[in-house]
Parts: structure tokens; sequence; C-alpha cells
């Protein structure tokens, strides 16, 4: 049996809880109502994810600084 999504969702709404914060969920078949960040993820995925093979996290953690860096300082918005 998976349950992961349901174990994580409870987990994250008791961390949000205890630091103060609200999870706000978009309405349901409606990904367009949060287009901002389904761009960010498109582009991460295919400018990181798709595009490097890592053999650590250590090394997704350097790319993905320095991609985020990149991101909002030198790409055209």
């Amino acid at each position: 049996m998976e349950n992961g999504p349901e174990f994580f969702a409870a987990a994250l709404h008791e961390w949000c809880l205890a630091n103060g914060m609200e999870l706000v969920f978009i309405q349901k078949g409606k990904p367009s109502k949060n287009g901002g960040i389904e761009r960010v993820n498109k582009t991460f995925r295919e400018d990181i994810l798709d595009a490097h093979l890592f053999d650590s996290s250590a090394k997704v953690q350097r790319f993905a600084n320095d991609w985020v860096w990149i991101y909002n300082n030198e790409r055209p918005h």
C-alpha cells in the first residue's frame, strides 16, 4: 500500500502550523491559477534536472543555487 503523499501532506501541514504558516491550495483542475510557479518548475527541470547527471546531493544543491542566482539576476523577465 502506497501512502507516501498522505504522510507527506500531514507532515507538511503540521510543520506549517508549528511555524505560523497557512497552506493555500489552488482550485483542483486549475493549474493556470499557479502559472508563475509552473513556469519556474518547468525551467528548472529543463535547465538543471534534465540537462545533468548528478552523483551527489551536494552537486545538485550547488547547481540549484547557481541556477537560482542566474534566474533571479541575469535572465530577462
